[in-house]
């Protein structure tokens, strides 16, 4: 491999793997407003919040307040908006790239809080 080939390569390599970070913090981001879209017809004061948990950064639609006034459908309409909001960057790379479908599995297991949420609601 020459020094022009092996540059390339790296070149490549790195931008394939910010576009993968980029494009997971955009399904995060967009998985959060997602549910304040939803929530926001129902409780005018949710907003989106930044708390730090055991040292990591947890971002969240709205306080416990905003979420006990819903009823099970609002509720439902909550979680749903999220999840499918933040699966539109992800498949977008997906139809770029393969490896996308390791992103959907990964963002799919981030969701498993709304999914165990979704499950009790039924």
């Amino acid at each position: 491999m020459t020094d022009i080939n092996l540059l390339l390569f790296t070149l490549n390599a790195i931008a394939f793997a910010a576009v993968f970070m980029f494009t997971f913090v955009a399904a995060i981001f967009l998985h959060e407003l997602g549910h304040l879209l939803v929530l926001r017809k129902h409780s005018k004061k949710a907003r989106v919040h930044f708390n730090k948990v055991k040292g990591k950064l947890k971002i969240t639609a709205g306080k416990e307040a905003d979420y006990l006034q819903l009823t099970p459908k609002e509720l439902n309409k909550v979680y749903i908006g999220g999840i499918f909001l933040g699966l539109v960057p992800v498949c977008l790379f997906t139809l770029v790239s393969g490896w996308g479908l390791i992103l959907i599995i990964v963002y799919l297991a981030g969701c498993n809080s709304d999914f165990k949420k979704l499950n009790k609601l039924i």
